[in-house]
């Protein structure tokens, strides 16, 4: 199971690979809000992935006998066998209630998410949950719109408007940034209405954040 693990994660999100011209600063000297918000959660995935693979490499060595089994790596090893998320690694990650397998996967594919952005730029639309930090891509966004129009951020909100169409995060390509799952009507009308009885769970689509001023900020 660590080798499965180790063969799914990167070493390292490498921030030099990203695309130069994400950083280059505006006429004023200051760089995209989002750029940094990206290096942010470089960091923030690294310090993780340097626990996982760090722990899951000591783990293979005490099985071998090559280094000595100490409580923390056994905790591990425990939870690895019951397919749970070890407290090592959840206390370096973000919440989440996912097994071990599901957890493993997820986050495979926000490291997926981040490299992309990386690689490409920036993407036509984001995996919010995707973030190990949503809060600061949300900060991010509203700063460039206070940037670019010269207005105070704490004038500012998001209205969030449903789109038609959903977009699972397993269908998106590095070579197409577009939306590739199903374009189907969004058969709530853009409301919310109660879940059925028989439905644990809906699929959340799209949605469009719009960044607007308050209107006791246009009142003033």
């Amino acid at each position: 199971m660590a080798d499965l693990i180790l063969a799914k994660l990167p070493e390292k999100l490498d921030i030099d690979m990203a695309l130069p011209e994400m950083f280059e600063p505006d006429e004023k000297g200051r760089i995209n809000s989002l750029s940094t918000v990206l290096s942010q959660e470089i960091v923030r995935f690294n310090k993780l992935l340097h626990v996982i693979i760090s722990s899951l490499i000591n783990i293979k060595k005490a099985i071998k006998g090559l280094a000595v089994m100490s409580e923390q790596l056994e905790e591990i090893f425990h939870a690895i066998v019951l397919n749970t998320v070890p407290n090592m690694w959840a206390d370096a990650a973000y919440p989440s209630l996912k097994p071990l397998a599901s957890w493993v996967k997820d986050l495979d594919l926000r490291l997926q998410f981040i490299g992309r952005w990386m690689d490409v730029g920036q993407p036509k639309s984001y995996w919010l949950s995707g973030f190990f930090f949503p809060q600061g891509f949300i900060t991010g966004a509203l700063q460039n719109f206070a940037r670019k129009y010269d207005v105070p951020i704490d004038a500012l909100k998001f209205r969030f408007e449903v789109m038609g169409h959903y977009r699972a995060q397993e269908d998106v390509r590095p070579q197409n940034a577009l939306i590739q799952s199903s374009t189907t009507k969004n058969t709530l009308n853009q409301t919310t209405v109660c879940s059925s009885t028989d439905c644990t769970w809906i699929q959340l689509p799209g949605m469009w954040k719009r960044t607007c001023l308050l209107m006791r900020a246009l009142a003033t």
